[in-house]
């Protein structure tokens, strides 16, 4: 004699796979998001790079400045130079400061620090005495050094940013294509359940009403044999 499965047992294997479909997908989904989140913060990362060019481009320009008025006007006052060294000076400081200043080529970051050493060394005294435009030079020359090296960096970068981008493109369209079918699959066993259910529900009652209508029919018969019966019952004792 074999045991016959339970009932149940189909419906909780299809929940077990349904289960571990969804898990499937969760993980999934949850890989893509930090996947596609690695992505996108190094492309801030890099993006990032056209303002550390921006800050170096200011620095030549203040540089050039500063080297045309001390070069136009050697009688300049003190208090018409302070302003224009301490915008400098501010620039050189934030130039220094860049986060991404390791990635430019050896040999251009120091002529930059160099620069922004020279930079920070500068008085009102200096600018005012017959070597000014020799260093202002100077630092001009440590300043372009850097942001060409910038500009360098940046086209390098350029195409890793493209290809990031990309790539979350990419991945982000495939996820939505996942959890677009994993939508459509759950709703489409959803409505097969329920058909499913309606047609046991159908069959059921179809079967209830054969039953009921078997079962008047049956008691009809026996409505009909007892008065039989009892008419039979009656003929003998008149009989008697």
């Amino acid at each position: 004699m074999t045991d016959n499965p339970a009932p149940g047992a189909p419906r909780e294997r299809r929940w077990s796979v349904s289960l571990l479909l969804l898990s499937v997908v969760l993980v999934v989904t949850l890989g893509a998001f930090a996947f596609t989140f690695v992505r996108l913060n190094r492309v801030a990362g890099l993006s990032s790079v056209s303002i550390t060019g921006w800050s170096y481009a200011e620095f030549v320009r203040q540089a050039a400045e500063l080297r045309v008025l001390v070069a136009g006007a050697p009688a300049t006052d003190a208090a018409d130079l302070e302003v224009p060294l301490a915008v400098l000076q501010s620039k050189a400081t934030v130039v220094s400061g860049e986060p991404l200043l390791d990635r430019i080529d050896q040999a251009r970051r120091e002529r930059l620090l160099g620069a922004v050493e020279q930079a920070q060394a500068l008085t009102v005294a200096d600018l005012r005495g017959p070597g000014a435009a020799r260093q202002l030079s100077a630092i001009m020359d440590g300043a372009q050094e850097g942001y060409a090296g910038a500009v360098d960096l940046l086209g390098r970068e350029r195409s890793g940013i493209a290809r990031d981008l990309r790539l979350a493109e990419v991945t982000l369209a495939a996820l939505a294509a996942l959890l677009a079918l994993t939508i459509t699959t759950v709703i489409l066993q959803v409505q097969a359940r329920a058909r499913r259910d309606l047609h046991l529900e159908t069959e059921r009652r179809t079967e209830s009403e054969r039953a009921r209508a078997a079962l008047e029919r049956t008691a009809q018969d026996l409505r009909a044999a007892e008065g039989a019966l009892q008419r039979e019952r009656d003929f003998a004792v008149q009989v008697m």
